[in-house]
């Protein structure tokens, strides 16, 4: 097996190497096409939105050595060193991604499945998203209804909880992948902040490639919690994460308030009847059931859904409220 140079501090059973040749690419995909659970991450600039431009796809497989150590594996596959006239070496990677026979473990993909399909016309297949899974696992860990609202009372003016909770039975606020750690008991090592305005320079600096890796390391340890507590049934989640990545699957997102919030989107965990009238919504455009509307005596019913009532909502704090009550999914 090829080498892998780059080591981690933090995760010692991981390390990685950096794919940008076709043979370190051919290398890769030898290793990965024997695994059926791969965790994705991807680094670029404004990923899956009209200005996106992919840099990095980032793989990892969980390994068995000869002496049955476990260990992570990651590739860090350089896009930007196949362009155009080189772009075919992608070709089996990409084929990898749209499998439907290989699992492919993400948190919070929707930008990654955009601009793989808007940028590179790949289309994410049998995906396991982690931030769908969360949401799922709060009711498996007895979250009540005080608890759920409780996370959105940074979101939220505190007198719009007090007097509307019913608005906000169905509105989930999400994790981000560091709260989402801190919450179930995952120690977060060292932070490592980084440059994202840099991510299509080349060369890359260690700390760059470090930081995507250490992604990866933060998705298996997430993936090993979720699978050891029961929080995953592959089946039902690949159907919602499906669900999930292809609130972008139209278009590249516009990027404005309606899209750009640290909300769970309505009707994405239960399956919607073909026969279900549906209404579109005036703030995210989406086509819903009547149930995530507010009931008026207009025929309407309010036309906004309950999660673009809660974004306006949000927008009457100040901007500084906002980030101090963590308005975002850090």
């Amino acid at each position: 097996m090829a080498s892998f140079p780059g080591t981690l501090p933090d995760y010692p059973t991981a390390s990685y190497r950096i794919c940008n040749t076709p043979e370190s690419l051919a290398a890769a995909v030898r290793v990965l096409s024997q695994h059926s659970h791969i965790f994705l991450d991807c680094e670029g600039r404004n990923l899956g939105t009209v200005s996106g431009k992919l840099s990095l796809l980032n793989l990892g497989v969980a390994h068995a050595t000869d002496d049955g150590e476990q260990r992570l594996l990651i590739f860090l596959i350089d896009v930007l060193a196949f362009p155009k006239d080189r772009a075919h070496h992608l070709s089996p990677i990409f084929d990898i991604m749209s499998s439907e026979k290989v699992f492919k473990i993400v948190f919070d993909g929707r930008m990654d499945a955009s601009e793989l399909l808007h940028g590179h016309r790949v289309q994410l297949n049998n995906v396991l998203d982690l931030q769908v899974a969360d949401i799922l696992a709060r009711e498996k860990r007895g979250e009540s209804r005080d608890q759920q609202l409780q996370r959105l009372r940074g979101f939220l003016p505190k007198h719009e909880l007090a007097r509307n909770p019913d608005m906000y039975l169905y509105v989930h606020k999400l994790n981000g992948m560091g709260s989402a750690m801190r919450e179930y008991g995952i120690d977060e090592g060292k932070k490592r902040s980084v440059n994202h305005d840099k991510w299509l320079d080349r060369p890359m600096d260690e700390t760059s490639l470090r930081y995507a890796a250490e992604d990866i390391c933060k998705i298996q340890q997430l993936y090993d919690v979720f699978m050891e507590e029961g929080y995953i049934d592959e089946e039902t989640l690949v159907q919602q994460s499906a669900s999930y990545l292809a609130l972008n699957a139209d278009a590249r997102p516009r990027g404005d308030k309606y899209q750009g919030h640290g909300l769970f989107p309505l009707a994405v965990l239960a399956k919607v009847s073909p026969l279900t009238p549906l209404m579109q919504c005036r703030g995210c455009e989406r086509r819903l059931p009547a149930s995530c509307f507010a009931r008026s005596k207009s025929r309407d019913r309010g036309h906004i859904c309950f999660v673009c009532r809660a974004v306006d909502m949000s927008h009457k704090l100040s901007p500084r409220k906002r980030k101090q009550d963590g308005n975002s999914q850090l």
